[in-house]
């Protein structure tokens, strides 16, 4: 009986599946579970029609939640002055999103974004890496958004649906005057912004304050400063994945990588931006040459989509120095074959 339930999953079954992914936030692969549970639906009856119905409203939410993550791939890929990729992410954003909020966000972001690529400049400096770069350094690689097409509400909200889904309500509830601030601070006028952040923090503490002035400290060079504003924000929630990977990167940053293994870990048992943490312990052993616990990890990150490819990068030279090929030949052919 087992055996013939396994081998006759019917559309319920991956319906399920997909709802489970859903609720995980795994939203490519509850969109895969969802196509495959619409494949397998019997003829059209009074009640499929129904069920059909159902599935095709949570596979355009699996797409709109894909779409909010190529935004923030997008937004990422705009601080490294990467406007070609950008442009890519914010095109599969517009393919994938039925959300009419979305897709405009997209809309405007790919106006303002792509018209002037030659304006860009070099946002990584060198003294950081690429990490801190991307979740850190803001004011220069977001002045691309600074366009006066957009009214200034509309630039904070499109800013902030780069960040990880459970931060925007938070940022989109501190108000005016931190919106101003925030857009102040993305604008490169990093003092005055400082000023008001303080101004505030001086009324009552919050992580998202103090993780916003360490963002400033680290521009000004102050790598002190940041990592008290970081820490503390960690200790008013131990949830914030900004802050995590703003302090992971700032140890790796200044060479004390080993201090960003139980970091990490403290991530993991957190819920803290999983997908992420599991591929940084994989990036963290690899800088510390223990290959083992590296591969370890790298493979772990297989099972997140957002991370596959770039795990499978970094295993396949790994598998072959310890004379896996056959592995390594398996890894190149699922993730990395036909890609650029």
């Amino acid at each position: 009986m087992l055996f013939k339930k396994f081998f006759n999953r019917d559309y319920r079954y991956y319906r399920e599946k997909g709802e489970q992914h859903l609720a995980q936030q795994r939203y490519a692969d509850a969109r895969l579970a969802f196509q495959e549970s619409l494949q397998k639906l019997p003829e059209v009856t009074e009640n499929i029609t129904s069920e059909k119905r159902e599935i095709e409203e949570k596979l355009a939410k699996a797409g709109d939640g894909l779409g909010l993550l190529n935004l923030s791939e997008a937004e990422h890929a705009l601080r490294r002055g990467e406007y070609e990729k950008a442009r890519e992410y914010i095109h599969l954003a517009l393919e994938l999103a039925e959300d009419v909020t979305i897709r405009e966000k997209a809309e405007a972001f790919l106006k303002n974004a792509g018209a002037d690529s030659s304006r860009s400049t070099t946002v990584v400096a060198e003294n950081k890496c690429a990490g801190c770069a991307g979740t850190v350094d803001v004011s220069t690689g977001n002045a691309h958004v600074s366009d006066d097409k957009l009214p200034p509400e509309d630039r904070f909200e499109l800013l902030i649906q780069t960040l990880p889904q459970d931060l925007v309500e938070r940022y989109a509830g501190l108000g005016e005057k931190f919106a101003y601030a925030y857009l102040l601070a993305h604008d490169g006028e990093v003092d005055a912004a400082r000023e008001i952040f303080e101004e505030m923090l001086a009324q009552g503490e919050s992580d998202l304050l103090h993780y916003e002035l360490s963002v400033i400290a680290y521009r000004n060079g102050d790598v002190a400063e940041c990592e008290r504003h970081l820490c503390r924000a960690l200790e008013l929630c131990d949830r914030n994945s900004l802050c995590y990977l703003a302090l992971v990167h700032l140890l790796i940053d200044t060479h004390r990588t080993a201090e960003a293994v139980p970091l990490l870990h403290c991530m993991l048992d957190k819920g803290a931006a999983s997908d992420q943490a599991t591929f940084l312990l994989g990036e963290v052993h690899a800088l510390l040459d223990d290959n083992e616990q590296a591969m370890d990890w790298f493979s772990r990150s297989l099972s997140f989509p957002s991370y596959a490819k770039a795990a499978a990068e970094r295993l396949i030279p790994l598998l072959e120095t310890c004379g896996r090929r056959e592995d390594a030949a398996y890894l190149f052919k699922r993730y990395l074959k036909g890609c650029c």
